[in-house]
């Protein structure tokens, strides 16, 4: 029974969503389409993780609301993220055994910071950020970016008052291009959040809250490998 209702309680949100612009889809005959090579990048700067707080508020409320949170703020900051985040050597893998190859590219800038792309006049969705620019005399058909734009917890309030404990939450999104004319070939963003089991607030090391971040961060990039790839 408890085996149950911890299953049934386990609720899972995910929200697929485009990056940046229209949502593109991935061909369905793009993997099987002859072998491809392609540049898996991870953003190098992930989110740190934090407390983000959802509902009606005032400017008040943010205030008083962000007070109480603090302790569980200055916690979350202690969290390594970066360790956490598999999901590059994940999806290389993946490729490999589908009979693709990949090449290591370790970009100094974020997605944010890369330079913009001037669209060009031809038909097609493209990246706004030049992602292809990342490629300097490796050769790839395409180039995977993932950013990690938010971790930490989620928490819903009504003016000042809590509706609920904090949840675990994390965000991957990603931009793969075409290396030739930075054309997007597709985006993907997945959210996935759980509650925390037992007690969150443990001060001031809430090991639960600790626990549950890592096991959503794990859950996420399992969902968003299958997402992206289709298996």
């Amino acid at each position: 029974m408890t085996q149950i209702k911890t299953i049934f309680y386990i609720f899972i949100s995910v929200v697929l969503t485009a990056c940046a612009g229209p949502k593109v889809k991935l061909d369905s005959n793009y993997w099987g389409a002859g072998a491809k090579t392609i540049a898996v990048i991870i953003d190098p700067v992930p989110a740190q993780a934090a407390a983000y707080k959802e509902g009606m508020q005032g400017l008040l409320d943010i205030a008083i609301n962000n007070a109480m949170a603090s302790g569980l703020e200055g916690h979350l900051k202690t969290i390594n993220v970066q360790e956490a985040i598999t999901i590059k050597q994940t999806l290389e893998a993946k490729l490999t055994k589908m009979g693709h190859k990949t090449i290591q590219i370790e970009p100094s800038l974020t997605y944010d910071k890369l330079p913009d792309f001037k669209t060009p006049s031809s038909e097609g969705v493209f990246s706004k950020k030049d992602v292809k620019s990342l490629l300097k005399d490796e050769k790839a058909d395409a180039l995977l970016f993932i950013y990690t734009p938010k971790v930490g917890t989620v928490r819903s309030y009504y003016s000042f008052i809590p509706l609920g404990a904090p949840k675990a939450t994390a965000t991957f999104a990603a931009e793969m291009v075409s290396a030739s004319n930075n054309r997007i070939l597709a985006n993907l963003s997945t959210t996935f959040i759980t509650p925390i089991e037992g007690s969150w607030d443990q001060s001031p090391d809430y090991p639960n809250v600790s626990v549950a971040i890592i096991k959503n961060l794990q859950a996420v990039q399992t969902l968003f490998a299958t997402e992206l790839l289709g298996k």
